[in-house]
């Protein structure tokens, strides 16, 4: 697999609105502090003109990035499409004020979807992930789990 998602989940009566209509930066050298590498393991990543990445393979996995908040065509600030040789489908996500992903929304294309809200502390370090998961016509509502991640610790 390509990527690695969390699967913890945390409730909370905070807002669970995606973006608020607010544009949120891309700056790759927030995640990046020495330049987007062209080659991690078996994985080839491309960037684009404006030096974010756009293609992401490792010969089976598949995974295109688009920035279509950027042109303010849709709320999401990054659009990844997946396909591997077991399942296709794309995350939408929307990034906090320093680029880390805020919400994600993943959807496949027999129409199961997941949602996943992250939080982070004042050191920009993740404590909480939420999720909502729709398989078929049954949904699996989020649930608590206490101190869920300790990144610091």
């Amino acid at each position: 697999m390509l990527a690695v998602c969390l699967g913890f989940a945390a409730c909370s009566d905070e807002n669970d609105e995606p973006n608020g209509g607010e544009s949120n930066p891309v700056n790759p050298t927030t995640v990046f502090v020495n330049g987007i590498p062209k080659q991690v393991g078996s994985m080839t990543i491309s960037t684009n003109n404006d030096g974010l990445v756009s293609h992401i393979s490792d010969g089976n996995v598949n995974v295109d990035v688009s920035y279509p908040n950027l042109s303010r065509t849709m709320t999401s600030d990054v659009v990844i499409d997946i396909d591997d040789s077991e399942e296709q489908y794309t995350v939408n996500v929307s990034l906090n004020s320093i680029g880390y992903a805020k919400y994600w929304k993943m959807s496949w294309k027999d129409g199961d979807w997941e949602e996943r809200w992250f939080e982070y502390n004042s050191d920009g370090q993740l404590q909480k992930i939420k999720f909502l998961i729709q398989k078929g016509m049954e949904q699996l509502n989020s649930f608590m789990l206490k101190e869920i991640l300790r990144m610091s610790k």
